[in-house]
């Protein structure tokens, strides 16, 4: 006959089967609990629950449920857990609902899903798709359903040693500094305590480029941009709105500026503002994301004065109307025919910091100008050694006059 059972601890020799001995043979129904701890008879295996009481209410397999409301957690076969175990773990869960602490262990978090949240954080960059690219193609096929807390230094020394062979030492340097900036942003957020990129063997053969332009290879270049904004003149047919003699002050304003490329292509009329004797202009669209003004020069001013009286669609109060397309096509025409060799548009900002280090131009105000945070990248890549005849001239007045004393 069916019997209740009672209350209280079961006796030393009962424990779980005094539980079972509650079920009429062949029953199958809810666990029949003592003290919390009950039993499940099965059609394979007999399985031991426990209940547990959630004072303060609480979420367990995605329910929730409301303060003073009880829940039951299988262990599993009663085979395995034999009644003292079943009550520690009983105790020791009760202990983390009384708490309001998770019942459940958290899942820990992939690679990619943390990769695509710092990436999500990232939409209005300027590198959102490049870096999105490298993400999908270069990191998550290897990181990607790997726990962010189990990849390893060995891990990533690993992957380089698969990817060297595959792409240029600078393309994989890009790639191991998206992975480096991912995982920095998990140790902000608090998910892991360290870095595994931070002591990874280095990159061998990635030297950065340091690229300065002569006053005589500058000049070739603007021979050549004259050249291509003469034949844009000849053409017998343009569009209306089309800017025909653009290159040239385009390039003027790169070198005279120090901005990168797609900042000069956002900048607007309404950016530039006089201050005393003065006009500055405000980058708004800055790689790093924060804003920055600075004074223009007397060419640049000329500059946004001519660019004022070409044509343009109505609403169009760009500096220079162009799409980055068309930039692109021209550069890569201008650089063809140039007569100079390894160049681009960003050795024009190269250009324009070193040559103001170089003018004595303190660090930190060359780094606001061209939008550094720091001094950092500005003196392991745009400050480019260019001889040492001022350090030598300087040698000379500072300890001449001592040796020549001794001398004497």
């Amino acid at each position: 006959m069916h019997q209740t059972p009672t209350r209280g601890r079961p006796s030393k020799y009962s424990r779980h089967d005094n539980l079972l001995s509650c079920l009429l043979p062949g029953e199958k129904k809810r666990p029949t609990y003592i003290s919390g701890i009950g039993v499940f008879r099965g059609q394979r295996d007999d399985t031991v629950w426990v209940k547990i009481s959630l004072r303060n209410g609480g979420v367990y397999h995605g329910k929730t449920y409301p303060p003073g409301a009880a829940i039951e957690i299988k262990l599993g076969s009663k085979k395995s857990w034999d009644w003292k175990d079943s009550e520690e773990k009983r105790q020791s869960l009760q202990r983390v609902a009384d708490r309001g602490e998770p019942l459940e262990p958290r899942p820990e978090l992939l690679f990619k899903d943390h990769a695509k949240d710092w990436l999500a954080n990232r939409k209005d960059a300027k590198s959102y798709f490049i870096s999105s690219g490298i993400i999908t193609n270069h990191l998550n096929p290897t990181f990607g359903n790997v726990s962010l807390k189990r990849i390893s230094r060995k891990d990533i020394n690993r992957w380089i040693s698969t990817q060297a062979p595959k792409f240029k030492r600078s393309t994989l340097s890009r790639h191991f500094t998206t992975l480096k900036s991912i995982l920095n942003d998990a140790i902000k957020d608090e998910i892991m305590d360290k870095s595994p990129a931070r002591h990874v063997d280095p990159i061998s053969g990635v030297t950065p480029r340091q690229r300065c332009l002569t006053t005589q290879e500058i000049a070739k270049i603007f021979e050549a941009a004259d050249a291509l904004d003469r034949n844009a003149l000849d053409r017998s047919t343009y569009k209306t709105h089309e800017i025909i003699g653009w290159l040239r002050d385009y390039l003027t304003f790169a070198l005279h500026s120090g901005m990168r490329r797609q900042e000069i292509l956002h900048l607007n009329f309404g950016d530039f503002e006089p201050l005393d004797a003065r006009t500055r202009v405000t980058v708004r669209e800055s790689k790093n994301g924060s804003s920055r003004c600075i004074d223009c020069t007397e060419d640049m001013i000329s500059i946004r004065d001519r660019m004022l009286k070409a044509d343009r669609l109505p609403g169009d109060n760009r500096l220079f109307p162009l799409s980055l397309t068309t930039v692109k096509r021209r550069l890569t025409r201008l650089w063809k025919v140039c007569g100079v060799k390894d160049v681009r548009l960003h050795d024009f900002r190269r250009t324009h910091i070193s040559w103001l280090v170089k003018a004595r131009i303190d660090l930190v105000t060359i780094a606001y100008r061209v939008g550094h945070k720091d001094l950092r990248m500005l003196q392991s890549t745009y400050a480019v050694f260019q001889g040492d005849e001022d350090a030598s001239d300087m040698a000379q007045k500072l300890f001449g006059h001592i040796s020549a004393n001794n001398a004497e």
